[in-house]
């Protein structure tokens, strides 16, 4: 049995390098020694395996190979291996770099040093320090000891780290920049001998440069600046930025700049992006200083370090109040503006006291006080609010109103309204009161005369009334405004009444009454018989506004009426309906011929031109009456020929007229024409008589006398009377130009009253008695001088001076000689005043400050056909850009004939283009031209007003007086220089 469990072999035990495996290797060998399990225990204790052996495996193994002996390995021992530790992580957050900043920065972090990063060790030293120490008696004397103590001493030290860095961007201070999972320690093993395995260490340190704060887990930034990581360092590089904020005042109309500079690594802010930003606050761009000098007051602050608290950005404007009473002393107002910059600031102390003297009644003090508390906190810079309304008197009552006509039956006035939607807008623009009263809506129609008496209005007095100051207002007899007059109506002391013919509308509408007379008529047909009954005129109107329209029956009736009766055309009668119809007039337009007796050798006379009808109105091709184009005037030019006188040849044969009477033949009889001023005659080779217009004017033709007149004289307004006038010699209107009219003379404009928004054009001289009110409308426009009394916003264009007595308000005025305002009430304020010789006035500008733009010493009509030829320039070049597409387009579809034709129409553009481009060259070289001029003023000059001259200009910024502006040649600079008591 002892034998079984023994074998013969070669046995040997081996370990692995880290001692954590050994294994028993056999080789069976009949030489070699006899083992059994006693042997190989002995063996694996002489090897020192004393820790993992698998004893139960080995056993078994062993077992195995007593029993059936054979070259085996098998597992002894094995150890424990060691744990191995878990080194920290990071995880690092985003950080990027604004965009505002990042230029700033990356330029910072190529300048930027190595990373200086430094470790804290603590050492203990053995310190010794002398103590005194009590006796053991209380009155015992003291000892002197001496201890030692173990002192912690801190020591910087500098660590050697990959310089490389990996990442950067920008922190502010207490952001976090890392998430730290701390690391664990590993854990020791053991070898097959029992002896301890040491973990692997782990190489994980982290070194933290400056503005870098370790809290708990994470990794803070302990100041804003550039944060640099590397692979194992990272640091807060300091980075000062420019800070900024703005804020308002507490009137919100200033606005102020708060700044702390940073470092000189930042840039300074862009003045236009903290400009942006005051508009976002509600400061409009004009209030605002200019973004030069936002940059000056930036880089001063930057330069010396100092922080700007408050410093202004907005433009000096002194604040103001008024008090305003209308006219008719029912309501005052307050005007109030709020001051900006270092401007005069609105005080409300002296508002209020000011409303307290001012003398006005019922003043509710509380509520003017809110409402000037919150403009004054709110974000608008004007205000004007009631302060006080008096009691307008009361009107009489009005009693029924009593009519002096009939109305049309209601079948005639709806027959009339159903054609009113049908009126075109150019009829209707000339009726304020259209939209509100419709022509459809209303009531009653009835057709007037001109002043024709229309109804009465009953009327008693009424109650008195209060002003502001308390003061009594006288009442008026009677309240109208239950009665309300449209176009054409007036009332006058209870009558209303016409003033016009036309079609009566009424309307009565939520206890008002209107009454309106708008144009209106049937179309209608005339036919006029020539004195020698020898041709039949037919004329025909269209139907104005909602009048009935033609027919072919009712041009028939009235062409029976006249009796005409022989020699009719009734294709001309369809022509004429056909015409009508169309909304065209037609004036004699022949419809019948009668037969000419011939008399030998008669004479007879030819009109070359066409006399004017004299209506009060023409028709345009659309139907539409243009009353303010009449055809009263005959106008001829000079050379014009105006008639004919010729010798008729033949046998004598009876004629008869297109009534049906016969005109038998007669003896010869000479025409009977009287040649008055400035015609002449000619005869031609067939013995023809020309007269010829030997001057420009009116064509009068009256009792056989044929003359020219040379002047033109209208006795009341340039209106709806007169119509636009067009002349070829002088006009003279007694009374105004109205708004709307034009006057175009030939020679020279003289106008008796005013002009208003209306054009004047005269190939001579203007003068206008009082002046101009031109609503930003009126254009005067002559090729030799104008003289006025005062304009206002109106465009003055003369090639010779201009002389105005008073004031020019807000105008545009452009002369080649000199402006004067000649006496002391000669105010220039406002608007562009171009005038090549220079201007005279007795004050510039206005103490408000409106802005007065003044140019001299340079032919401004040149500057006008500059102006021209670059316009048609451009439209050359719009055409040109347009043009080559075109041409690829036509190349592709192989429109040879087309393409060639473009490429012509290109080449002659381009010689246009050059041709107009020497010209512009040409006449800005004229342009820049010196003229002798100046600016005298007599008194005042005003801040607002600015010179120009050669491109130079000269703002005021004080009030100036007695003054010149010159153009100094030598330095090309504009100068002021006082006008002295010699002048």
């Amino acid at each position: 049995m002892a034998d079984e469990n023994k074998v013969k072999g070669r046995v040997e035990i081996n370990t692995d390098d880290e001692g954590l495996l050994a294994v028993l290797h056999f080789i069976p060998d009949d030489n070699a020694d006899e083992w059994d399990l006693q042997k190989i225990n002995r063996y694996i204790a002489e090897k020192q395996i004393t820790f993992g052996i698998k004893k139960d495996e080995l056993s078994l193994k062993l077992e195995g190979l007593f029993a059936s002996p054979e070259e085996i390995t098998i597992t002894v021992a094995e150890g424990e291996p060691p744990e191995a530790p878990v080194a920290a992580e990071r995880e690092w957050a985003a950080v990027e770099i604004p965009e505002k900043v990042k230029e700033d920065v990356e330029r910072f972090l190529k300048n930027a040093p190595p990373p200086e990063i430094f470790k804290t060790e603590v050492e203990k030293i053995t310190k010794e320090k002398t103590v005194k120490k009590k006796g053991f008696l209380p009155f015992g004397k003291e000892k002197e000891e001496k201890v030692s103590e173990i002192v912690k001493r801190e020591k910087k030290l500098r660590v050697d780290v990959i310089p490389e860095v990996i990442e950067a961007g920008w922190v502010e201070a207490g952001l976090k920049i890392a998430d730290v999972k701390a690391g664990k320690p590993g854990k020791p093993g053991k070898d097959v001998s029992g002896r301890p395995i040491q973990p692997a260490a782990v190489d994980d340190e982290f070194y933290f440069g400056r503005g870098i704060e370790s809290k708990g887990k994470a990794l803070l930034a302990a100041e804003t600046g550039v944060l640099r990581r590397g692979w194992n360092w990272v640091e807060v590089l300091p980075f000062k930025v420019h800070d900024w904020s703005l804020e308002l005042s507490k009137d919100k109309n200033t606005c102020y700049l708060n700044f702390n500079p940073g470092g000189t690594e930042s840039s300074a802010p862009d003045p236009a992006e903290i400009l942006k930003r005051a508009q976002m606050l509600g400061c409009s761009e004009d209030s605002l200083i200019d973004e030069a000098r936002l940059l000056e007051i930036i880089n001063t602050s930057v330069h010396s370090g100092r922080e700007l608290k408050q410093a202004v950005l907005s433009n000096d404007d002194d604040g103001f109040f008024e008090i305003k009473v209308s006219e008719d002393k029912l309501k005052a107002e307050m005007v109030m503006h709020k001051g900006r910059g270092e401007g005069k600031p609105l005080v409300l102390k002296q508002a209020g006291a000011a409303i307290k003297a001012s003398g006005l009644k019922s003043l509710d003090l509380k509520k003017i006080q809110d409402i000037i508390l919150e403009f004054y906190r709110g974000p608008e810079s004007d205000i004007t609010f009631d302060l006080s309304e008096g009691t307008p008197a009361e009107n009489g009552e009005t009693g029924d109103i009593v009519y002096e006509l009939e109305f049309m039956k209601e079948q005639a006035a709806e027959e009339i309204k159903k054609r009113a939607p049908h009126l075109d807008d150019a009829y209707l623009s000339a009726f304020e009161s259209a939209k509100t009263f419709p022509p459809a809506e209303a009531s009653h129609l009835a057709t007037v005369q001109a002043e024709q008496k229309i109804a009465l209005l009953p009327a008693s007095e009424g109650k008195k009334g209060t002003d502001v100051y308390g003061n009594e207002i006288a009442s008026v007899a009677a309240d109208l405004s239950s009665v309300k007059a449209l176009e054409n109506i007036k009332i006058e002391e209870g009558v209303i009444s016409s003033e016009t013919k036309g079609l009566l509308e009424r309307f009565d509408r939520e206890g008002v009454t209107a009454f309106r007379i708008r144009p209106h008529m049937d179309s209608e047909f005339r036919v006029s018989l020539s004195s020698d009954g020898m041709t039949a005129l037919l004329s025909a109107e269209p139907a104005i506004g909602t009048g009935a329209p033609p027919s072919i029956e009712e041009a028939n009736r009235v062409i029976a009426e006249a009796g005409v009766t022989n020699g009719i055309d009734s294709e001309a009668i369809r022509r004429v309906v056909d015409k009508c119809r169309d909304g065209e007039s037609v004036i004699g337009e022949e419809i019948a011929a009668g037969k000419e007796p011939v008399n030998a050798g008669d004479a007879e006379l030819n009109f070359l031109i066409s006399l004017a009808s004299g209506d009060a109105v023409t028709i345009d091709e659309k139907g539409r009456a243009n009353y303010r184009k009449q055809n009263k005037l005959t106008n001829v030019k000079e050379g014009d020929r105006i008639a004919e006188v010729k010798v008729v040849q033949g046998e004598s044969e009876d004629g008869w007229d297109v009534c049906g009477r016969v005109l038998p033949a007669k003896k010869t009889s000479p025409v009977d024409l009287e040649i008055g001023a400035n015609l002449k005659e000619e005869t031609v080779e067939d013995g023809t008589t020309v007269i010829i217009a030997e001057k420009s004017g009116r064509v009068i033709y009256e009792n056989n006398r044929l003359e020219i007149q040379e002047n033109l004289f209208i006795k009341g307004d340039v209106d709806f009377n007169s119509g636009n006038i067009k002349f070829g010699g002088d006009v003279n209107v007694k009374g105004n130009v109205k708004s709307g009219f034009f006057v175009m003379a030939g020679g020279n404009i003289n106008v008796g009253m005013n002009s208003e928004m209306s054009l004047l054009s005269a190939e001579k001289s203007i003068m206008v008695a009082q002046g101009i009110k031109g609503g930003g409308k009126a254009i005067l426009r002559s090729k030799e001088s104008i003289q006025l009394s005062f304009a206002e916003r109106a465009t003055l264009l003369a090639v010779e001076d201009i002389s105005v007595k008073n004031a020019i308000f807000g105008c545009k005025v452009k002369c080649n000689g000199k402006l004067r305002l000649v006496t002391e009430k000669g105010y220039l304020v406002g608007g562009r005043i171009q005038a090549r010789e220079g201007i005279e006035a007795a004050n510039i500008g206005s103490i408000s400050g409106n802005r007065t733009e003044i140019s001299f010493g340079q032919d401004y009509l040149i500057a006008d056909r500059i102006e021209t030829e670059e316009r048609e320039i451009n439209k050359i070049k719009a055409r040109l850009v347009k043009i080559d597409p075109e041409m690829k387009l036509l190349e592709k579809d192989r429109k040879k004939k087309e393409l060639t034709k473009l490429r012509m129409e290109k080449v002659k553009l381009m010689k246009i283009m050059e041709k107009r481009s020497m010209r512009v060259f040409t006449l800005k070289e004229r342009f820049e031209q010196h003229f002798p001029g100046e600016v005298l003023v007599r008194g005042e000059v005003f801040p607002g007003t600015v010179f120009e001259s050669h491109g130079r200009t000269l703002e005021i910024t004080k009030v100036e007086k007695s003054v010149r502006i010159v153009f100094n040649q030598e330095t090309g600079m504009l100068q002021i220089v006082p006008v002295t008591s010699g002048g």
